[in-house]
């Protein structure tokens, strides 16, 4: 259990939402196990995740945040930072987003900050894709698909 108080955290520009904040106190910020709910994530986001798949704990998104907002204009483009060429597929620029877990190897999890809400969309870039996918309208939605 981790021994922090959940009030109000902010990584690089971003808040980290207050609801990852109470899930990560209470143990149920991390992927559910199990072959239901391998195949449950895989229908929220289109890829099976890997065995390295997590959600990343404050000091992970420290880590990877450094790396993610620090990427240069080109290798952010092979993340899904410029315009996708197919339909469905959405741009996630680094400056607006916060990456919070991924599925396996360069295939990210990311709060999408870009809309004008305090409330950040969850965005989900799959494995060879042109771009990034919405998996939950916020925070509390994508909880609720982590649960069931």
């Amino acid at each position: 259990m981790m021994g922090f108080d959940p009030a109000r955290v902010v990584l690089g520009e971003c808040e980290v939402p207050r609801e990852i904040l109470l899930a990560m106190s209470s143990g149920e910020w991390a992927f559910p196990v199990g072959q239901s709910s391998i195949a449950s994530l895989a229908d929220v986001f289109t890829d099976v995740p890997t065995s390295g798949a997590r959600l990343y704990s404050l000091l992970g998104m420290v880590q990877e945040n450094s790396y993610w907002w620090s990427e240069s204009e080109e290798q952010a483009e092979l993340y899904g930072a410029s315009v996708p060429a197919a339909p469905g597929y959405e741009a996630v620029l680094p400056a607006q987003s916060m990456l919070v877990g991924d599925l396996g190897h360069d295939m990210p999890i990311a709060l999408h900050y870009a809309l004008p809400t305090e409330r950040p969309r969850v965005m989900y870039l799959p494995a060879g894709a042109p771009g990034w996918i919405e998996v939950a309208a916020d925070v509390a939605e994508f909880l609720r698909v982590l649960r069931r």
